[in-house]
């Protein structure tokens, strides 16, 4: 077979792909943004404006600030089994990245330095003071970035992004590698990501985690359903 017919062929089924991911991504049912915590009611969800960007964030307990920064692809609840302890001691902070959760979704690159001028000026936002940061994964580095912040006192790093070798949690599975590693490439990666499953997203966010039965039922299935929010794939 002549090679130029192979190479149009596997253009076709490339354009194919672009386009159908474009139309399951404006057919999926937009989530509807949740009012309160599922795993904790009490604590009131509340909203700052960075720049023209609505985003969630909460605040809960006395005693010191305690910041907490998630990972990518994740939102602040993936910190709901500690948060309730920490309280106890600390003023504890969190927000959804934007992009992320249920937080505006702008049109940005998503490079390290927006992450680090998001948090910059969530800080300034809250007015949080002599602040103890703890990031983990993208957090953990943006945590270490925050350092000669005049808001910041402390810093904890856990699995700063990317971990060692390489790959954070791309090594974690078969089904990881074969959709995270093709995500930096322009066009094929964010196809990718429209064309997103439930069951892949699931299998994961498990493979990040010691125990695949320490994710919460209900927190795998918002992770999921925020996905469908249009653009959302962007950050991954």
């Amino acid at each position: 077979m002549d090679m130029s017919w192979i190479l149009i062929a596997v253009l076709t089924v490339l354009v194919a792909m672009v386009v159908l991911s474009y139309i399951v991504e404006a057919l999926r049912s937009a989530p509807k943004r949740p009012e309160t915590l599922v795993w904790a009611p009490r604590i009131p969800i509340e909203h700052v404006d960075l720049d023209g960007m609505r985003v969630r964030c909460i605040r809960t307990g006395v005693g010191p600030n305690l910041v907490l920064l998630h990972t990518l692809r994740t939102q602040l609840d993936i910190f709901e089994k500690i948060i309730p302890e920490l309280e106890k001691r600390f003023t504890v902070h969190a927000f959804d990245y934007p992009g992320h959760g249920w937080s505006d979704i702008p049109k940005a690159a998503y490079a390290p330095e927006d992450f680090y001028q998001w948090t910059a000026a969530y800080l300034d936002r809250i007015d949080i003071r002599q602040a103890t940061i703890v990031g983990i994964s993208i957090g953990g580095t943006i945590s270490l970035a925050a350092r000669h912040n005049p808001r910041v006192t402390r810093v904890i790093a856990v699995n700063p992004y990317d971990y060692w070798p390489v790959g954070g949690i791309r090594k974690s599975s078969l089904a990881a590698r074969l959709v995270l590693t093709p995500s930096g490439v322009p066009v094929l990666g964010a196809t990718i990501m429209r064309l997103r499953n439930r069951f892949l997203s699931d299998r994961i966010f498990e493979g990040g985690l010691a125990s695949p039965q320490a994710l919460p039922k209900e927190l795998a299935e918002e992770l999921y359903e925020v996905g469908a929010r249009l653009g959302h794939y962007q950050s991954f």
